[in-house]
């Protein structure tokens, strides 16, 4: 901030002179980093960041830091708050705002730090997936699957439900085999389902 001194000169109890001067006090350079951000799973809530997510060096011993504003945005620059549900991707949480007239960050003067947004998985119930009969000597395509997958919120998935081999082969004998659920939702992982009758 700014201030003014003001001053008087005197001698034997008598002013010889009085003046002023006006200082300017700037704030201090300091050097922030965006820390502890964990990875999130699709179906996370955006968590708030706040003080806990900033370190600065060279802070005067004994100040405290009043508060921090950060933005989350993906590649395009759209952005995101504390709350919602982000895509599974890449984000960048950015300190925005650092609420202390006495410092001044430098080099970046908005540090940063990646968040990754992970696939989630496909949830399901053993009991609602089946395969119609095939015989030895039909072909494993021959048997249609049917099942259903949810997402996080309970509701249902669509995607793709294949054998995981080829559907050309021949049924030789009795056994199980595997299938794979490829949902349509870029936000979730496909998942096997081994030893289907």
């Amino acid at each position: 901030g700014t201030y003014t001194i003001y001053f008087r000169i005197s001698a034997d109890g008598k002013t010889t002179a009085e003046s002023s001067k006006t200082i300017t006090i700037l704030p201090k350079d300091v050097k922030a980093n965006v820390v502890n951000i964990s990875a999130l799973t699709y179906g996370d809530i955006l968590p708030q960041y706040g003080l806990g997510n900033v370190s600065v060096q060279n802070i005067i011993s004994g100040d405290t830091l009043k508060g921090v504003t950060f933005v989350v945005s993906d590649a395009s620059g759209k952005t995101y708050n504390a709350g919602e549900v982000l895509p599974a991707g890449q984000y960048t949480v950015t300190l925005q705002d650092f609420e202390n007239e006495n410092y001044n960050i430098i080099d970046p003067a908005k540090p940063s730090a990646s968040l990754t947004v992970n696939t989630a998985n496909v949830d399901y119930q053993l009991n609602e997936i089946s395969a119609s009969k095939v015989f030895i000597g039909q072909k494993l395509g021959d048997s249609k699957l049917s099942g259903k997958f949810y997402g996080v919120d309970g509701n249902e998935l669509t995607g793709t439900f294949t054998w995981d081999a080829s559907t050309s082969i021949y049924i030789e004998q009795a056994g199980r085999y595997n299938a794979i659920f490829d949902p349509d939702d870029a936000n979730y992982n496909s998942v096997t389902i081994e030893n289907i009758a």
